[in-house]
């Protein structure tokens, strides 16, 4: 197996472990399943930011955006507005009530993360923060490809 390999299948499984943990009740909130979550950060990083947009960015069904978009605006979390340039477009942002969680919400998505990278030898963990800026933009660059 080559290194880009190896790399490949430990970020695969990287991605799907944490998808798995939801310590959110445990933090006073009510549980969001992860494409929730993952939905309301795109938002909160793109405001005004349409559904088809956030479907495109996160590669996701544009019908599971917009189911989960609604059960965000119930919650409160997500508000939508018409776009003043085009009334037919749908623009999100975050609410207020959302902004006054955020900590919780974000601990909600990390906690159990820097839990894990605490618990690492401070060699690991060292050479864990070195690489921050390179896996954001392995991020980045496979929200790109198509």
């Amino acid at each position: 197996m080559t290194d880009s390999e190896e790399l490949s299948s430990v970020v695969h499984d990287l991605g799907w472990t944490v998808q798995r943990l939801d310590p959110v009740e445990s933090l006073g909130i009510d549980r969001l399943p992860m494409p929730e979550l993952t939905i309301l950060k795109e938002i909160e990083d793109n405001p005004d930011i349409s559904n088809s947009a956030v479907a495109d960015r996160l590669r996701m069904q544009p019908s599971n955006v917009s189911a989960a978009v609604r059960v965000l605006v119930a919650r409160g979390l997500v508000a939508r507005t018409p776009s003043p340039a085009d009334k037919r477009v749908v623009q999100l942002r975050v609410t207020d009530s959302m902004l006054t969680d955020r900590d919780l919400i974000r601990q909600a998505w990390s906690g159990r993360i820097i839990e894990a990278i605490d618990a690492l030898p401070a060699q690991d963990r060292e050479r864990l923060m070195s690489v921050t800026a390179a896996l954001g933009g392995l991020v980045d660059e496979l929200r790109r490809l198509r």
